[in-house]
């Protein structure tokens, strides 16, 4: 018989192995319902992060051309990343709908835009007002379903229609540490230019080159400036010089921003022209010069633009007087985004550099800048102040000593000004640029 001791120490071991066994069973159950949950978690995970097949159906506006397909363009690869080469294609449906299916990731909210082919004819609101990009959150058996109000060339646009003229090269996505985002580049070579290997040609910067040389990309309403068919003509006969013409595109949306010096917005965030011209001298210049054979120095380097490319381009020259000899403006915009304060260009950089300036009467028209890049355009004191800066920068041509008709031309045009209007202003700038039919020359060696 066990003694009473004996039993009492048994009957505290037998407490403690229950106290245990319970412990163990608790913990057991705790662990399987982690688990359970971690499994369940997983599992969330797994179905959120799984590809599905998203539709979209996208109802056209009234005025939408019958033959122009319509594209999407949004924040994933699945929709393009927002490039311009990468649209993706919505298909026309018997009702008159477009349509397609895109694999996207299930629960994840997606960005996006209708187009129809290019970004000047990117969708507006039902005033012709920019709006906010769309928003949807895939899901199953959820179909994306978007009603575009109107668009911002009214279906005038004809992407697509390719109207290069004479030896075009198109650098894509050519990178630029100085803004943070590639662009694309488009070149325009001279006659002959492949034939005469020892010849060297000066070279002019235009800013915006989606609007200068192809109707495919063109900005307004699929109107071109048409700098390659009149530089073709000028320089075969003999006209003007040959010259280079450098073209990189602008960056879509942040367009102002980079075209916008320092101190003309209230956010500097907003202002970065500083980098734009770095962008342009130490960037895109040294690639152009050990691609192409440029004459390099000062007084056969020059840059322009039209509405705030005309901006930019007049400050990266005062900016840069050592790299740029001659600068080619169409109605330029000379004031900030708020279109208050207003770029002092005056000073003694002016002087040994030529100008070409032309300005039109009735601003850019609607829906276009450099008026509506900040205000209507048909706002008449809006027009006046664009005017009366234009003859504020003559006067700095005058103060700084420069002849008229010699050291820069300066015309005021009346109408509207816009892309349909600059192709008319192309001869007579290059004429005044480039007259002669005799290259400059320069003994420098290319740099490879």
């Amino acid at each position: 018989m066990l003694s009473p001791k004996m039993k009492k120490t048994l009957s505290v071991l037998f407490g403690l192995f229950v106290v245990a066994l319970l412990g163990i069973v608790a913990w057991s159950m705790n662990r399987t319902r982690q688990a359970e949950n971690e499994v369940a978690e997983l599992k969330a995970r797994s179905d959120q992060a799984q590809m599905i097949e998203v539709g979209f159906v996208v109802k056209p506006p009234a005025g939408t051309p019958e033959n122009q397909p319509l594209y999407l363009s949004g924040n994933a690869p699945a929709l393009g990343n927002w490039e311009p080469t990468q649209f993706k294609q919505l298909t026309k449906q018997s009702d008159g709908n477009y349509a397609g299916t895109f694999e996207l990731q299930r629960g994840r909210e997606y960005s996006f835009k209708v187009t129809r082919g290019t970004w000047g004819t990117v969708e507006r609101g039902g005033k012709g007002e920019d709006i906010p990009n769309h928003a949807c959150t895939a899901a199953d058996n959820q179909p994306v379903q978007v009603a575009v109000a109107s668009w911002l060339d009214e279906g005038k646009s004809q992407p697509g229609r390719n109207t290069l003229t004479g030896a075009v090269v198109l650098h894509t996505k050519f990178p630029s540490k100085a803004l943070g985002l590639d662009r694309d580049v488009i070149v325009f070579l001279p006659p002959k230019y492949d034939e005469n290997e020892d010849q060297r040609y000066p070279v002019l910067y235009v800013q915006d080159g989606q609007n200068l040389f192809n109707s495919a990309t063109a900005f307004k309403e699929g109107y071109e400036w048409q700098l390659d068919e009149t530089a073709q003509r000028l320089m075969s006969s003999g006209q003007v010089k040959p010259a280079i013409i450098v073209g990189p595109y602008n960056a879509g949306e942040f367009r102002t921003i980079e075209f916008t010096p320092p101190g003309l917005a209230d956010d500097a965030a907003k202002a970065k022209g500083d980098q734009y011209a770095k962008f342009l001298v130490e960037e895109l210049k040294p690639f152009i010069d050990s691609r192409y054979r440029t004459l390099t120095d000062r007084a056969n380097t020059g840059v322009g633009g039209g509405a705030m490319g005309g901006l930019i381009a007049l400050y990266t020259a005062k900016a840069k007087p050592e790299t740029f000899g001659f600068v080619a403006v169409c109605s330029p915009w000379l004031r900030g985004p708020d279109g208050m304060k207003k770029l002092d260009l005056a000073g003694d950089w002016m002087k040994q550099t030529r100008f070409y300036v032309d300005m039109g009467t009735k601003g850019g028209g609607a829906g276009y800048p450099p008026f509506t890049d900040h205000t209507s355009a048909s706002n008449p004191q809006t027009v006046q102040n664009a005017l009366a800066d234009a003859k504020e920068l003559v006067a700095a041509f005058d103060s700084a000593g420069l002849q008229k008709g010699k050291d820069y031309f300066y015309e005021e045009v009346a109408g509207e000004y816009n892309e349909p209007a600059w192709q008319a202003r192309m001869e007579p700038m290059l004429m005044f640029l480039f007259k002669g039919g005799t290259p400059a020359s320069q003994p420098t060696a290319r740099a490879e």
